[in-house]
């Protein structure tokens, strides 16, 4: 690059500096992680094929961690069984150990599991209209205001925008990529006592830990 100073196509500086920085990671590779190949036909696209370094063991990183540190706490629902999370995540033998009772009780929740509809990459396409249908049913039944979590957002836009198409009476907010601080706080914002809507959001991101909507900002999510 530095030999050739002209510009360069974005798209191939992405790729090179996603190529070396995925070539420092393969130098830590080991026993910890796994390394997988995933090759998807796409209509309509190339063949794409994805190369992934998973790290399932992270004890041999965060162990080290914990031993600088002068002390941790470790909080989660789900540390159980704790010998296995202690030996996975590389805690000290010296480790102790807190059960705190859940804040709720068994009448505040109320769970309801669709069996009829796959959620698989394969079935996504038809599985558009039902859960437009069964969350519009449920937010109907009891108006108030929702997160629906999506595994990408690809998958969040195709049933946000079915859901609007048939269902344009009901509110709703979108996770956007890469959203900023003030657009996250816009976000959230949208949830308030009272008010009504479906906030639409990718599992694992930022909304799906760490969010503290009480009472009635938050009365259910799917």
């Amino acid at each position: 690059m530095a030999a050739f100073p002209v510009p360069l196509d974005p798209e191939v500086q992405d790729f090179y500096f996603g190529a070396l920085q995925f070539g420092r990671l393969a130098e830590s590779f080991g026993e910890h992680s796994l390394f997988d190949v995933t090759r998807a036909n796409l209509p309509g696209h190339e063949r794409n094929t994805t190369l992934s370094i998973r790290n399932v063991v992270p004890a041999p990183f965060l162990g080290p961690r914990f031993a600088y540190a002068h002390s941790t706490t470790l909080f989660s629902a789900t540390l159980s069984p704790w010998h296995y999370f202690a030996d996975l995540l590389g805690m000290p033998a010296d480790t102790a150990w807190i059960d705190v009772d859940s804040p709720f009780t068994a009448s505040q929740l109320d769970v309801h599991v669709a069996h009829g509809i796959s959620t698989r990459y394969q079935a996504r396409a038809s599985s558009l209209a039902p859960i437009a249908t069964l969350m519009a049913d449920q937010y109907h039944a009891s108006p108030g205001n929702y997160l629906a979590f999506f595994s990408s957002f690809d998958y969040l836009e195709q049933v946000a925008d079915r859901f609007e198409r048939d269902h344009p009476d009901i509110p709703v907010w979108r996770q956007a990529r890469r959203m900023s601080e003030p657009e996250r706080a816009d976000f959230l914002a949208r949830f308030v006592a009272g008010g009504r809507g479906i906030g639409f959001a990718v599992l694992g991101g930022s909304f799906g830990e760490g969010v503290d909507l009480p009472g009635e900002r938050l009365i259910g999510a799917f």
